[in-house]
């Protein structure tokens, strides 16, 4: 189980992401696994990226959703650990790096409803996205040549 003291940073050697209309995308390069993340985990996945640490993510989740802390608490934890099995965050050494300045606070309008934040794994998605040169002969061998 992850402390609350814990940061991670996303693994920009290995994955792409991109946040697209609300739901986080990130492409595994190295192992061509595709993942997404739901409203919350986008949430999650944007204050990582900004420097936060687990406990603002927490209070950024209370302060903005309507969700109790202990539930935030196991919730990111257990995406996070997720996250970190699949290699799309890696963890930070203690006392590197500071939150740049707070999450955005929910506190001027109503909570939105919570739903636990769900990472998506499509491993099917390898085979399309691996970069093989096409085989001789083909009608797309042309865009393999050096130039």
């Amino acid at each position: 189980m992850l402390d609350l003291e814990a940061r991670v940073r996303p693994n920009t050697q290995d994955v792409a992401a991109k946040v697209l209309d609300g739901e986080a995308i990130m492409i595994n390069l190295t192992l061509g696994t595709y993942y997404s993340l739901d409203r919350v985990g986008t949430v999650v996945w944007e204050l990582i990226e900004r420097g936060h640490g687990l406990k603002r993510i927490v209070e950024a989740l209370t302060s903005r959703f309507d969700v109790s802390p202990e539930t935030a608490e196991a919730d990111l934890q257990r995406l996070v650990g997720e996250m970190l099995e699949e290699g799309i965050v890696l963890r930070v050494d203690e006392g590197v790096k500071r939150d740049r300045k707070p999450p955005p606070s929910g506190t001027a309008k109503a909570k939105s409803a919570y739903e636990p934040p769900k990472l998506s794994i499509y491993r099917d998605m390898a085979d399309l996205l691996a970069l093989e040169p096409p085989t001789p002969g083909s009608a797309q061998e042309g865009l393999w040549e050096q130039r």
